[in-house]
């Protein structure tokens, strides 16, 4: 038997949470060596060694992507795009590359924890879905905008939840959105099979 490990949650960092522990936790992610080190130029050095780390180092090592100046472009664009039904196009215009190139680095950077995308919820089928799948940062401090920056905290609860209940009891769980063709959005809807 193994278990997922995630970013701190609310209640591991205190059980009995209180304002300031939200705020400790959007503002350095959950990250255990930022989070409780509370310095925000540690932070930062933390956050840009991390992703020259991924990108430069087990990129290289780990996968065939020659263009690793790119990927790295690729990864500033990617939080200011959370939150969001990720368009995969509009990316593969702004790093002038192929669809199919771009959809595969996303999966790449979501194989190394860097991101990951949630799908809509609904069948193929129903024409009112919206099909784009929403992007979160695995580190959520990251992200500027901070309605966005609490909704990938929240992101990564839910998935954290999900986990647990599979790996704990055995149920297939899913996190996903809603969204139809008129804009209306449910951020998230969990699933359970």
């Amino acid at each position: 038997r193994y278990f997922r490990l995630h970013p701190f949650s609310l209640r591991e960092l205190d059980p009995a949470p209180q304002a300031q522990h939200l705020e400790q936790l959007l503002q350095f992610g959950g990250f255990p060596e930022p989070l409780f080190r509370r310095d925000v130029t540690e932070h930062r050095i933390w956050q840009r060694d991390r992703l020259a780390r991924v990108v430069r180092e087990d990129l290289r090592d780990l996968e065939r992507v020659r263009e690793v100046g790119l990927v790295e472009h690729l990864v500033d664009l990617l939080p200011e795009r959370v939150g969001a039904p990720l368009s995969i196009a509009n990316l593969r215009q702004d790093l002038e590359v192929d669809h199919k190139t771009v959809d595969r680095w996303l999966t790449i950077l979501e194989n190394m924890y860097l991101c990951f995308r949630l799908p809509p919820f609904g069948s193929p089928r129903i024409r009112a879905v919206k099909k784009e799948k929403k992007l979160y940062l695995w580190d959520w401090s990251a992200v500027a905008d901070p309605a966005a920056r609490f909704e990938n905290l929240v992101a990564c609860q839910l998935l954290k939840y999900c986990h647990w209940i599979e790996d704990t009891e055995g149920f297939r769980m899913e996190l996903r959105y809603l969204r139809d063709t008129d804009r209306r959005e449910v951020d998230f809807v969990v699933l359970r099979a």
